[in-house]
Order: C-alpha cells, then structure tokens, then sequence
C-alpha cells in the first residue's frame, strides 16, 4: 500500500540534524511487515533495504536515487527472525546482520543483490554485549561499532583485514552510556559525529549528536546535543534511521512506519 512521509527541509549543512523546516508531503511504498528494525541504502542510492521485525529483509529499486518516492518494490527475502540491525561492506558484496549476542556475515556474489546472498560466519560479541542493537562500520572497513541495550555504551573493534570481522580485535568502550536503550547507531564518514537513537520514553523521538576529538575514538566522545522530531509529526515510536551520501538528507522510520524524509 501507499503511506503518507513527511518531508522536511534542513536549513543547517550536511551531518547537521539541529534545525529543520517542514518542507511538504510523499508517498513511500509499503508492504506492512513491522516493526522495522533497520534501514539501509546502497552505495549510490539506487536500492533501499528495510529489516523487518520477522526477519526479514525487503529489497528496493529506487528510479531517482535516495528518492523513496520512486521506490519499486523487488523482492522481501527471509533472514533469522531475531536479527536486530543490518550494515553491507562500501562494495556490497558483504551484509552484517546482528542479532543479540553477535554479528552473521553473509557473502553477496552479486554485489546488493540479497538473492545472491550466502550464509559465511556467526562472529559471537558476547564479551561485551549481549543485547546487540545497531551496527556500524567505518567507511575503510577497519572500525566495527556495536551498541546494545545490556551496556548502553559503544563497543569499537579493530579489524586487521577490512571488512573481514572475523579478524575483528576488541579495541575500547564508550566512558559513558549514549542513552538508555539505544537502538540505532550512525557515524559521519570522517568518523567525527556519532548519531544515536535510544528506545527509553525520554528520548524516544530524538536523535542524539555527539563529537568526537579524535576522529572514530568512542573514548573521544564530546558533550551530546538533542534533536527532537516529535514536532514535525514523527509519533511515539522507537527510532531507525540512515543518512543519503553526503548527509545531506536524514531518513527516519519508527518500528510502525512510515518513514520520514528530512532533505
């Protein structure tokens, strides 16, 4: 079916979230599998990947790129039912798919193609949270972010073979919690903003913004600002979301849809 997403216009530059205007409204096709427990673009905006809270992972084509607007629904493709969060490598020829105590890898022969997706390795992150959440990993494969709801911190490894998490080192833990119940993670690319948002009722419809000193260092985090998107209709509902490249425009869905666009 077809539901209503608000679009707002940010007035502040890119991987800025303070400040925003309500810009008018579209349309986002939607098949109705909630909640929604992840959303993901493909390296140029031309596919869109949402996790569904069965498991499930539906695909995407988008006609104008980062344009949910045009998307076309491909195929929805049946994952572990208890998967909490997806990520894919700068290629896509790898998805990551967390779950509670861990990380599974699964190989793509066709780059962002899930048919062609092939179960590789189970990574267990159990040392240092058991209520996995989000996922992120740096845009040269090297740093692997996991937060979750047992620790409400950051967890950073190092990882010796890009992308390859099975040689994945435990590096640091964020000083502090970023919030109660986090639920999804995001990095900027030069790895100097952290954006978080938490399944606690304080901050259920905000997005968390932290700096960090020293570039992908969650030992670095600096003081945390709050941006709340309950004012621009976006309701009481934990909170997903994705940035297009260059972070000029922020997607939100909440684990009920629909999903909110904020060019």
């Amino acid at each position: 079916m077809i539901r209503n997403m608000l679009m707002v216009q940010s007035s502040k530059k890119p991987w800025n979230i303070d400040g925003a205007e309500f810009k008018g409204i579209s349309t986002i096709l939607n098949v109705n599998r909630y909640p929604i427990n992840g959303i993901r673009f493909n390296n140029n905006g031309t596919m869109f990947y949402s996790l569904t809270g069965n498991g499930g992972i539906i695909e995407y084509n988008l006609l104008t790129p980062y344009k949910l607007n045009t998307a076309d629904y491909r195929e929805e493709y049946p994952f572990d039912s208890g998967s909490t969060d997806l990520f894919f490598s700068s290629d896509g020829t790898k998805m990551f798919i967390t779950y509670p105590f861990g990380v599974d890898v699964y190989i793509l022969s066709t780059a962002w193609v899930l048919s062609s997706a092939i179960f590789d390795k189970r990574i267990d992150l159990s040392a240092q949270e058991t209520g996995i959440s989000s996922i992120f990993i740096s845009s040269d494969g090297l740093n692997l972010y996991i937060t979750g709801t047992a620790t409400d911190k950051i967890h950073q490894y190092l990882l010796s073979t890009p992308w390859d998490i099975a040689t994945a080192t435990y590096l640091r833990t964020s000083a502090s919690t970023v919030a109660g119940d986090p639920r999804c993670i995001y990095f900027s690319p030069d790895g100097t903003k952290l954006f978080v948002t938490s399944k606690s009722n304080v901050l259920i419809n905000s997005i968390l913004t932290f700096p960090l000193s020293a570039a992908w260092d969650v030992s670095t985090l600096g003081s945390v600002s709050s941006t709340n998107l309950y004012g621009y209709g976006v309701g009481l509902a934990e909170l997903n979301f994705t940035f297009s490249e260059g972070g000029s425009t922020l997607y939100v869905s909440t684990i009920s849809g629909p999903i909110y666009t904020f060019p």
